[in-house]
This record gives structure tokens, sequence and C-alpha cells, in this order.
């Protein structure tokens, strides 16, 4: 074992005595959870039925409630219980329906083998929400970055997607994935980062269209089926 956690409590109820006692460890070798009552192993977590709430755990049972915090590919955890006339709910001798005050004590107890374990996992979770915050907040600047290349290349993008194939011709309809290989050409003059199709159509170019007017010479993809149609039609 590398580090571990250890705590034992014992008390009456009525006049019966009882000692639990649990063991969480960091371990190579042995992993998972193991349950014993009286000297002997149980099948499964035997507060299963029980709701332990101490602390900052509230789970069904010892391993619902270290659910968050234990890693069962990393430690092992060993919960004991010794008592005289324990209620037992079933015949395999393997879940128990234990007074308030007694899962109260047990409650406790697992919390102070787990508390350290548990504050190492809250400061993960912290650690986790600001590394997405940053990375949200590059997102951000990221796009602000990209959408400010596009929009200022854009014009010159339209202009060379639509340009007539001779002087002096009109100007030919352009489709808005054509717009958008040239404005990914234009772009790598001034960023060498990377432009989605699907951001451009469907985000900067709407932005571009409604602070500038939409070009009626871009159209947008799905038409280009319906626009060959029609030129066929003509045509024959």
């Amino acid at each position: 074992m590398d580090r571990h956690w250890y705590k034992q409590i014992s008390g009456m109820i009525g006049n019966v005595p009882y000692v639990f006692e649990i063991l969480i460890a960091e371990s190579r070798h042995a992993n998972g959870y193991f349950f014993g009552v009286n000297h002997s192993p149980t099948y499964g977590d035997y507060l299963r039925q029980s709701m332990i709430r101490a602390g900052e755990l509230y789970g069904s049972g010892i391993e619902g409630a270290l659910a968050d915090i234990v890693d069962t590919d990393e430690h092992v955890v060993i919960a004991h219980l010794i008592g005289v006339g324990l209620p037992f709910l079933d015949r395999d001798k393997s879940n128990l329906s234990l007074p308030l005050e007694m899962i109260e004590s047990i409650s406790g107890a697992v919390w102070h083998a787990a508390k350290i374990l548990h504050k190492e996992y809250k400061a993960r979770l912290k650690d986790a929400a600001k590394a997405d915050r940053d990375a949200e907040s590059r997102r951000k600047e990221n796009d602000v970055f990209i959408k400010t290349a596009v929009f200022e290349v854009l014009a010159n993008a339209m202009q060379a997607a639509t340009a007539p194939v001779q002087a002096g011709l009109e100007r030919l309809p352009a489709p808005v994935r054509n717009v958008f290989y040239k404005v990914r050409d234009y772009m790598q003059e001034i960023t060498e980062k990377a432009l989605d199709y699907n951001y451009f159509s469907q985000d900067i170019l709407i932005q571009y269209w409604q602070a500038f007017g939409r070009n009626p010479l871009i159209y947008n993809d799905h038409a280009a089926y319906f626009i060959h149609r029609i030129a066929r039609k003509c045509c024959h």
C-alpha cells in the first residue's frame, strides 16, 4: 500500500456492543471493495439498503457513498462489522438492517477515513472546471480572431468566387462552399488557424450578411442541384 486511512469505532445499542472498522488504501495489488461481518466475508455491501450520510458523503451503502472518490483500479476498501445478534435481511447474511444510531456512527467512520480522498477529489473537480473555463476562454478568443480575419477577406473572396469567365461578362452565382475555399486561401496569408466550414457557413457568414447585407449571387449549397436542373431544362 502507498497511502492508507483507517478508522475504528465501537458502541452499544441497548445492551449489545458492536465494533466497526474501515480501511481505505491506495494499492497496486488488491483493488475494489471487501466486506465482512463477524470475521467472515459477505456477498457485497451489507449496508447497501442504508443511506450513508456524514461530512460531504451521501449515498446508498458504503459503496454508494464512496463511488465518486474511490477508484476501484487504484484503491482497496475493507469494511468490517462485529456485533451480536445483528439483524440480517436475507439468509445469505449479506444485507443488514441496522438501527439509525449505528448507521450514523458507521457513516461518521466512513467519512473520517475518506475525507482526505474527498478533499483531493474536490480539488480535481475545481482544477477540471478551471481548465474547462480556460479552454472556453481560449476558444472564444480564437473564434474572435478567426471571425475578424474572415470579415477582412470575405468581400474579396466573394468577388473571386463570382468572377466572370471573361472580362465584360456578368458575374456568376457561386455556392457558399466556393466562397469558403476562397476565404480559406486568403486567410493563409493572415493566420495558420484552421477554419471550419460549418462554423463559416452557419455562423460567421450569417453575421457578415446581417452586418453588411447579403450578396444575391451567393447561394447555399443545397440550392446547387435545383439550379443545375433549371439550367438543364432551359438548355433543352
